[in-house]
């Protein structure tokens, strides 16, 4: 009866020389490869997902919020803080417009009725507190709409049972939802947020969407995947990860705090990529030296949107970009606006 455990145990214990080799000796001893999902949650820091790891200390601090125009708020309030996702609704948010938090994190939705839903060119990724929860969301939305939201039941990257891959409420974006390890969870919610309305209520309720995780952005080339790295580390001073001769995508990094690493992951696509229509992204930067500096960049390239003078950047603490440019070549490589904040601009939700 007790020959089956005791030659797994014999195997494990063979395997564990190359096992420290390969991942190093506490991935090996403390989380085997093998293990229980509920054990990889519990340990929490120790699985392999780099989102689980703190963030370089050059990283960019926050992303801050992602902007997708819609012609219309009713799916995207029922998607969003009624059903599905079930996301906290921002206080602050601006008229014909929704702003959901995620965390720190904002998904933001403003009305252009006469436009069609614009795209994010690749998918998001986010951190929910209960994935169980959010399943549970999505089967009592589908009564809402027509066509079923839900596009498959995925591995998880950082921790849970599952991971879930949906549409969104206009069936033009992808978005992932997981769990992270059930250690970061209260460190994530230590970061700050706008206040959502459940918290305005009493007593208060908490979002089960806890951050924004990973921003995945298709490109079409690795001339272009190089490309976007040099508009990075050589234009706004922030080098990324990855882009090697047998790479096929590189990560960009945020540090908001501990229990969150966020990244913006560029990966090779296919050539017929399009980016039509596409939504805008929000950066926020720690150093003011690198904030003044990049603008001057960005100006010198000739990419910024709207001219501002030395005392208005000080004043708004924010730029915009028409997109990923290449410095080298100038070509215009993602047309994804980009608009930069040094870390106290008053909407900045850090505490």
């Amino acid at each position: 009866m007790h020959e089956v455990p005791f030659f797994k145990a014999m195997g494990c214990m063979q395997a564990l020389p190359r096992d420290c080799k390969e991942r190093g000796c506490w991935y090996a001893v403390f989380l085997p490869k093998n293990a229980p999902e509920w054990f990889k949650r519990k340990i929490g820091g120790l699985t392999e997902d780099i989102h689980t790891k703190p963030a370089p200390p050059d990283s960019f601090l926050l992303l801050g919020h992602i902007t997708l125009a819609v012609p219309s708020l009713e799916p995207a309030e029922a998607f969003w803080t009624r059903g599905g996702m079930k996301a906290g609704r921002s206080m602050r948010e601006a008229k014909d417009e929704l702003r959901v938090n995620m965390g720190p994190s904002q998904l933001r939705f403003p009305v252009k009725p006469e436009q069609d839903p614009q795209a994010w060119p690749g998918e998001i990724v986010l951190w929910v507190e209960d994935i169980r929860r959010t399943a549970d969301n999505f089967n009592m939305l589908q009564t809402t709409f027509e066509k079923n939201l839900l596009k498959e039941y995925a591995v998880p990257k950082s921790g849970g049972e599952f991971m879930l891959k949906s549409w969104d409420a206009f069936f033009k974006n992808t978005f992932y939802a997981t769990e992270p390890p059930l250690s970061f969870v209260k460190k994530v919610r230590a970061l700050g947020h706008d206040v959502s309305e459940g918290e305005a209520e009493q007593p208060p309720k908490a979002s089960n969407c806890l951050a924004i995780s990973d921003v995945v952005v298709n490109v079409r080339s690795r001339d272009d995947l190089l490309g976007v790295m040099r508009f990075y580390s050589q234009t706004l001073m922030m080098p990324m990860t990855g882009g090697g001769p047998t790479q096929f995508f590189a990560e960009l990094h945020f540090g908001p705090g501990e229990g969150l690493h966020q990244t913006m992951t560029f990966r090779m696509g296919e050539d017929n990529i399009s980016y039509s229509n596409l939504g805008s992204v929000c950066i926020y930067v720690k150093d003011m030296h690198k904030f003044v500096l990049s603008h001057a960049h960005c100006k010198h390239g000739g990419i910024v949107l709207k001219e501002r003078s030395k005392a208005e950047l000080d004043r708004d603490l924010e730029y915009s970009v028409r997109g990923i440019v290449d410095p080298q070549t100038h070509a215009d490589v993602v047309p994804l606006v980009h608009i930069i904040r040094h870390a106290s601009h008053p909407e900045c939700p850090l505490r």
